[in-house]
């Protein structure tokens, strides 16, 4: 019998930049225990940085445990990843478990804005074709 078990922890990523620049973090860890190949799946509501004022910041994305592994793997703008899969991350069945980080990274041109930022960031596993 197929089964899998996913857990995401840090669903929430608050920034607090005081000077333009460009800055990284970890967004989220995915554990994911499966019998079966499973891909990971983007949906609609990745998006940059945006301020109810309309103001945006640039943002990307990339996978990796570390963040040389995540430089190393490409960072993607957020506004390609809608859609996006990656059927390669869990490629293997993993009934032990295996972590993947997914890291953000934006980029500040300014001082910081009075007004909050937000973004989603939607993501959808499934068994592998």
């Amino acid at each position: 019998m197929a089964w899998t078990t996913v857990s995401i922890d840090a669903l929430d990523l608050h920034w607090a930049t005081l000077l333009p620049g460009t800055y990284a973090a970890p967004m989220c860890r995915i554990t994911v225990a499966s019998t079966e190949p499973v891909t990971l799946v983007v949906g609609s509501e990745c998006s940059d940085l945006t301020a109810p004022s309309g103001r945006v910041i640039p943002t990307w994305y990339a996978f990796g445990d570390t963040i040389q592994e995540a430089e190393a793997s490409g960072w993607i703008p957020a506004g390609e990843l809608p859609g996006m899969t990656f059927p390669t991350l869990f490629s293997q069945p993993t009934p032990e478990g295996r972590i993947i980080t997914i890291w953000c990274r934006i980029k500040t041109d300014s001082a910081p804005a009075e007004d909050g930022f937000c973004s989603s960031f939607e993501l959808t596993i499934c068994p592998s074709p």
